[in-house]
């Protein structure tokens, strides 16, 4: 046999993106596509994430409010942005990881007049 016409297997079908660039159908990433692993990896991330920013907001307020004499108002009002940072991390993230990569501009416009 020719060595130029070994078995190989068929390369992905690609897919026009706006600006005439074509890239692989299989080359973006979705939660979907993730292994087990990832997905508890970055479940884990997130949670860490969020008390992480409560903590965050909890002790820098119990300090100022030690510095500044305010007790108790500082060490809630920073407790609450702390806890409304860490929410809007993972809403960021959720709605990062299930939007497709592609804009509206990128997908194809057809004329399709059905009426013929």
């Amino acid at each position: 046999m020719h060595p130029m016409k070994r078995n190989r297997p068929l390369p992905p079908p690609l897919e026009p993106i706006g600006g005439g660039t074509v890239t692989p159908v299989r080359s973006r990433k979705t939660m979907a596509s993730q292994t087990v692993w990832q997905g508890l990896a970055t479940l884990g991330s997130l949670g860490f994430t969020l008390v992480g920013c409560t903590f965050l907001g909890l002790f820098a307020g119990y300090y100022l409010d030690r510095w500044l004499n305010t007790r108790p108002w500082l060490t809630i009002l920073l407790l609450l942005f702390g806890i409304a940072a860490g929410f809007l991390n993972i809403f960021v993230s959720a709605s990062r990881a299930h939007t497709p990569r592609r804009s509206a501009k990128d997908t194809l416009k057809f004329d399709v007049d059905r009426n013929q």
